[in-house]
C-alpha cells in the first residue's frame, strides 16, 4: 500500500487493518516511476536497457 498525504501512524493502521504492507514511493509500472511530474532521463534507462536486450535476442 502506498500512503499518500497521511500520517505515518494512519498508514500503519490502515495497512494492518487491509492486511498488506507499507511501499515506499514512488510506485514503478514497467521499472518507471508513477510520478505527476516529466520523467527524467535517469528514469528511462532501466526500461530501455530491457528494451534493448530483447531487441538484441530477436535479431539472432
Amino acid at each position: 500500500m502506498w500512503a499518500i498525504n497521511v500520517e505515518q501512524q494512519t498508514a500503519e493502521y490502515l495497512a494492518g487493518i487491509m492486511g498488506c504492507s507499507l511501499q515506499s514511493a514512488p510506485p514503478r509500472h514497467l521499472g518507471l516511476p508513477l510520478v505527476g511530474k516529466r520523467l527524467l532521463r535517469r528514469d528511462w534507462i532501466p526500461l530501455l536497457d530491457r528494451f534493448e536486450k530483447r531487441l538484441a535476442g530477436t535479431s539472432k
